[in-house]
């Protein structure tokens, strides 16, 4: 294959529930931490030591995040455009399902994700262009 079916599959790599189900098939889920990044970005220190004490390893890194990240992305980015009311109306239709399943699997409040007036919180302080 050439590898079309992997670059156009946006919506198969959305759905997140079947991806957790499947990590969990493959590890007990005291051996996994599910995070939202959100919180990474919005609190770094309290979401990274979450992941030192999930480890069990000396907290050092969330002492002194430094609250920036590298967004990744590409120059066709650049111009995108917001989505419709309509097109937007869509998207939470199809996601609705998945995005309850993956809260009860997670045990994340993903609820916000839910609200047709949903944004992710991103608010890079350096950009990558890759």
């Amino acid at each position: 294959m050439n590898g079309a079916h992997r670059v156009f599959s946006y919506i198969e790599r959305s759905c997140y529930a079947p991806q957790v189900a499947r990590l969990l098939d493959l590890f007990s889920r005291f051996r996994v931490l599910f995070m939202r990044v959100d919180d990474l970005w919005s609190t770094p220190g309290k979401a990274l030591g979450k992941v030192e004490q999930f480890l069990d390893v000396e907290q050092a890194i969330s002492t002194a995040p430094d609250g920036s990240y590298v967004k990744a992305t590409s120059g066709a980015l650049e111009d995108h455009r917001p989505l419709s009311s309509s097109v937007r109306a869509q998207l939470d239709d199809l996601f609705r399902d998945d995005i309850k399943e993956t809260a009860r699997l997670t045990s994340l409040d993903l609820s916000d994700w839910l609200s047709p007036g949903y944004l992710e919180n991103l608010k890079p302080s350096s950009v990558f262009m890759g």
